[in-house]
C-alpha cells in the first residue's frame, strides 16, 4: 500500500516536470533499505540476525519511511500535487456530456 501511494505521487510529480523530488527520496530509502538490510540480515550493530525476514523487515521499515517523507514534503512545501482536488477538476469539464459526467463520478467515488 505504502509502495503504490508513493509511486502515484512519484508518477504525478514526474508528469509535472518535477523529477529531482521522487528520484532524491527515492534514492534516500535505497540508501536506507540497504543500511537496514546490512543491520537485520547479518545481526551487526546489536541488531538480531534475521536473515531473509530481516531483509523483508528492512524493505518495509524503508518503503514507510519514504511514503511519510514523499507526503510530508507535497504538503509541507504545498506542491502542485497536495492542492489537487479530483472531483472539483471533473465537475469543471463542461465539454462532457452530462451521462459521462455522471459515470465519471460514480467511478471517483466509487474508489474512495
Amino acid at each position: 500500500m505504502f509502495t503504490a501511494i508513493t509511486f502515484s505521487y512519484a508518477s504525478i510529480l514526474r508528469s509535472t516536470a518535477q523529477i529531482k523530488l521522487p528520484m532524491i527520496i527515492n534514492t534516500l530509502a535505497r540508501f536506507i533499505n540497504t543500511f537496514l538490510n546490512y543491520l537485520l540480515i547479518g545481526g551487526k550493530m546489536g541488531f538480531p540476525a534475521l536473515g531473509i525476514s530481516g531483509a523483508a523487515l528492512a524493505t518495509v521499515i524503508a518503503r514507510i519511511l519514504e511514503c511519510l517523507i514523499m507526503i510530508t514534503i507535497l504538503y509541507k512545501d504545498k506542491y502542485v500535487v497536495a492542492a489537487m482536488n479530483i472531483s472539483k477538476t471533473i465537475q469543471n469539464l463542461s465539454f462532457l456530456p452530462s451521462l459521462v459526467w455522471q459515470a465519471l463520478l460514480l467511478l471517483w467515488w466509487g474508489m474512495l
